[in-house]
């Protein structure tokens, strides 16, 4: 049976924790002013610095408020929906819960499964998709995403990497019914399977014992299956080094690996003009489970980055140890990094490749890095998802209408597309782009008409891709 409800979810502007803040505020303003799409964007970019792109924006709208049913359209306008309206006038966590569950896939499943389980993002991440039977490609996008969103209702918390219930969600736990004990151990047994790299091309398990040599795996499986091989050796801290410089070029660094006494270990560099930014990077390995306090040499990273004229510094290293290194790190302004955080971040940018801007964010915490932090990250990825989505559809859409035939104007695009899931502007650029590359004509009536099969819309965009690569200037 198919789900009358939504597969995706988004969060809202703001730390985890004030998503319920912004959302009162939101519905404040819609309730007022009843905006346009443009409108409200305009108002998110408005109101919360870090939104600083249009399609993130827009995403606010469509996937976290029209997706959560609170929002809805009359006309071109959004106003509140009666559950929106109620909401609104009386808000509460439980009740939101409950209209955000009625609307959208995965969310009483979620608190299910942490009531029984304590357990890190990518575990979650298969156990969800398991009980929803979704093919959900990493975790760090809409499985992410809700426990965002139970977090901010104060019925999950995050615990070191790993999930739990608050005492509120186990007395939703109670009131919306526990797993059925014969999903329990499927649920382990899944959550439990062997780690997976995705990438572009293939997906292997992180493990050198799977049949496929090591020299066949793509740069970013053997980076990460080289950080974790050596992040213990303490007497080979040098190929630490170069497997983390590696990592950081691999994501779009320029990188320098020095190590000499004086020096930092690594440095990388993000060269994007007016946005430019470096960072120190000290690296440690430990023959033993945890970095400690005393391995760490804090002035030199201060002294370090003076000589560098950086903007930030990182210790990477296999885990830390908590209460006067993390007080010391905070006090330092330095950001904990540990392997196994490298390599997720690896493992979301072959998934969907992230900007040196994007990357910044990492830089900006201090402390211990934790990815699920990292917010405003994991919204520009799935934005880039979504994105190039579109395309995709757009072809097919246009295709299946100029053989009925059907007009092939933007408005019956939009239309067979299902007019919540994009907005015009969107779907508008996508087409402008396609008509750029040729694929596309535009008519004098405005409507569209795609002149190549999609394998070879395909072929034009890795023609350019190659084009790209096979220029001497650009290799890395």
């Amino acid at each position: 049976m198919v789900s009358s409800k939504y597969n995706s979810i988004w969060p809202l502007p703001g730390p985890v924790d004030d998503f319920v803040a912004t959302l009162k505020k939101v519905l404040e303003y819609v309730k007022r002013e009843t905006p346009n799409d443009e409108t409200l964007a305009n108002w998110f970019l408005s109101n919360y610095p870090n939104v600083t792109k249009i399609g993130i924006a827009r995403q606010y709208t469509r996937s976290a408020l029209m997706h959560s049913g609170l929002v809805v359209y009359k006309g071109n306008k959004l106003s509140l929906s009666q559950d929106g309206l109620k909401y609104h006038e009386k808000p509460n966590n439980n009740l939101l819960f409950h209209i955000l569950n009625s609307n959208v896939i995965g969310f009483a499943e979620s608190v299910r499964i942490l009531g029984e389980f304590s357990m890190d993002l990518n575990k979650f991440h298969k156990a969800l998709t398991s009980e929803l039977g979704v093919s959900w490609t990493h975790a760090y996008g809409q499985p992410y995403f809700r426990v965002c969103w139970l977090r901010s209702m104060d019925f999950v918390k995050l615990v070191g990497h790993n999930y739990t219930l608050t005492p509120n969600g186990k007395t939703l736990l109670e009131s919306i019914g526990k797993l059925a004990p014969e999903k329990l151990a499927e649920i382990e047994q899944k959550s439990e399977a062997h780690e997976e790299i995705p990438t572009n091309s293939i997906t292997l398990t992180v493990k050198q014992d799977n049949g496929i040599p090591l020299e066949h795996k793509t740069e970013i499986e053997q980076i990460c299956i080289r950080l974790k091989e050596v992040e213990h050796r303490s007497s080979e801290f040098k190929l630490f080094e170069e497997e983390i410089g590696k990592a950081f070029k691999v994501l779009g660094f320029d990188t320098k690996v020095l190590g000499q006494p004086g020096q930092t270990d690594v440095l990388i560099e993000a060269p994007i003009g007016a946005h430019k930014y470096s960072v120190v990077v000290d690296a440690k390995t430990t023959s033993s489970d945890k970095i400690i306090e005393n391995q760490i040499n804090w002035d030199s990273i201060t002294d370090h980055r003076r000589d560098n004229e950086t903007n930030f510094a990182a210790i990477i290293g296999p885990s830390f140890a908590g209460g006067d290194l993390i007080r010391r790190a905070l006090n330092h302004d330095v950001v904990l990094i540990e392997t196994d955080t490298l390599v997720d971040l690896l493992k979301i940018h072959s998934d969907t490749p992230l900007t040196l801007l994007d990357l910044k964010t990492i830089f900006l915490q201090k402390g211990l890095l934790r990815l699920e932090d990292c917010k405003e990250l994991h919204e520009n990825s799935d934005s880039y998802s979504s994105r190039d989505a579109i395309i995709s559809k757009v072809l097919s859409v246009l295709i299946n209408l100029q053989r009925e035939p059907e007009r092939t104007t933007l408005e019956y695009i939009r239309s067979e597309l299902g007019r919540k899931e994009y907005t015009e502007q969107e779907l508008f650029e996508v087409l402008e782009l396609l008509t750029k590359f040729g694929v596309i004509n535009k008519e004098l009536d405005n409507s569209y008409t795609v002149i190549a099969r999609p394998d070879i819309v395909a072929e034009k965009f890795i023609t350019l891709a190659s084009s790209i690569l096979n220029d001497p200037k650009n290799l890395r």
